[in-house]
């Protein structure tokens, strides 16, 4: 190993400017440099007329960081892709001079945090206008090696990486082999494939809602009829039959199809489709901007609108135990689970379901909508227009599985321990996609910290 040095980024970094004369007529491409090292990429690009600023061109190769986001990780290498396009003076770009330092060694000594903390030690300025100062960077040192120790190390960091984006690629691929093993579950519910052992123990019994859905579904209207009566809920004029031709799949013996509108309600939060005015004091107006990739509510990113608008509503609009709602607008489908207390109300880009609950397993009928077969239904029930929409009156058309109520609640308890385990093997590899993150930022830290080497 060759002796370290300090060196000053201005030793090696030389800045250039390469002025174009922009022409009107002419295309051209414009320079980005996404934030947290993600990359220099195409913005846009534009006739020159449309440009007001004075432009430089790059070269594939040179290095590039953004003079106001530096200390944001905006900086990275022109890729061959982009030789010859444009950017703005807020861009520095330069040669490396790979006689001081090999540039490969350089690009990865910039993806370690010393780098970046030169970045922001570097920038000056208030809070929305800190820029890099040029003579407090350029006379930023680190310790480095010779010039051929770093070929060295740069060839060992390109093997090391190799096998590292392997290992990135084998894990993706089983993120997205668990999201295809949790549908299929959830398609075999659908379609009674989970339970066959289950009916074998328990077998049809005719006239028994526990054990016949054509009973449980005849107990269903009669329920929904009482409520009718009742006022607590309003009478959905019927709108189709189920013909055989409607019909996706087989059913096991003792269930049934039914339509969605005869197991549940189909709700507009806000029947008028206005935005309720903002109220800072208020309650969460909970769209599905506010639902993380795991189906939970976030009512702290939610827009606060006034806790009248509960009081306005009649008493079928508020949320019960076992309701679930779906995006209806742009995110269509996608059900989530709502928890009470309800401390919230829901936007009018979603619809309200409320199932059946004292003849329905309500976690069935959930696992129904985040099954493939519905996903596709609402797909294709969508409207063509610019933006997904989904109505409800389309959703209760829906041919649903029904099977008997004792058989929900098995599929429940059967779908609920298959991803368990499927949780369990995904943070397996969650937690080994970590470990092989944490090893590669080890080496490089190995590298760069204290001048040794790998």
């Amino acid at each position: 190993m060759g002796e370290w040095r300090q060196v000053r980024i201005g030793d090696f970094l030389h800045r250039a400017k390469s002025p174009v004369s922009l022409r009107d007529d002419e295309e051209y491409r414009l320079v980005t440099v996404r934030m947290h090292h993600k990359g220099v990429t195409l913005r846009e690009k534009k006739k020159g007329k449309l440009i007001g600023s004075n432009m430089y061109r790059v070269n594939a190769g040179q290095f590039i960081l953004s003079g106001i986001d530096a200390r944001h990780g905006a900086f990275g290498v022109i890729p061959e892709e982009l030789d010859g396009a444009i950017v703005t003076n807020d861009f520095w770009y330069f040669n490396v001079d790979d006689t001081v330092v090999s540039r490969d060694f350089f690009l990865w000594f910039t993806s370690t945090p010393l780098f970046l903390d030169a970045c922001i030690k570097s920038s000056e300025g208030t809070t929305n206008r800190r820029r890099l100062q040029a003579e407090r960077f350029f006379n930023f040192s680190f310790n480095f090696p010779g010039v051929s120790e770093q070929h060295r190390l740069a060839e060992r960091f390109i093997a090391f990486d190799k096998t590292h984006s392997a290992l990135k690629d084998e894990f993706e691929i089983q993120t997205t082999h668990f999201k295809q093993l949790r549908q299929a579950v959830l398609q075999e519910a659908v379609e009674g494939k989970l339970t066959v052992d289950w009916r074998k123990q328990h077998p049809l019994v005719k006239g028994d809602p526990q054990h016949d859905a054509a009973a449980l579904l005849t107990q269903i209207k009669a329920e929904k009829e009482r409520l009718v009566k009742a006022g607590k809920i309003r009478k959905e004029k019927p709108l189709s039959t189920i013909t055989d031709s409607d019909k996706p799949f087989e059913l096991p013996s003792g269930w049934v199809w039914c339509l969605g509108e005869e197991i549940g309600e189909y709700i507009d939060p806000q029947p008028s489709h206005r935005t309720p005015p903002e109220s800072q004091n208020g309650i969460p107006y909970v769209s599905m901007k506010d639902v993380n990739s795991v189906g939970e509510i976030n009512v702290r990113s939610a827009r606060k609108v006034s806790s009248a608008i509960l009081d306005e509503h009649l008493e079928r609009y508020k949320i019960s135990n076992g309701d679930f709602f779906i995006g209806k607008i742009g995110t269509i489908g996608n059900p989530v689970w709502l928890s009470l207390p309800q401390n919230y109300t829901l936007s009018a880009n979603t619809v309200l379901i409320k199932p059946s609950q004292d003849c329905m397993c309500p976690r069935y009928m959930f696992s129904v909508f985040k099954s493939d077969y519905c996903l596709g239904h609402m797909s294709e029930v969508s409207s063509e227009m610019s933006y997904p929409v989904f109505g409800i009156k389309k959703m209760r058309l829906m041919p649903f599985p029904l099977p008997p109520r004792a058989e929900q609640q098995a599929l429940v308890a059967r779908v609920d321990s298959l991803m368990a385990t499927i949780d369990a093997l995904e943070a397996q590899v969650t937690e080994r996609k970590e470990q092989a993150q944490l090893l590669m930022q080890a080496v490089l830290r190995e590298a760069f910290d204290g001048g040794e080497t790998v």
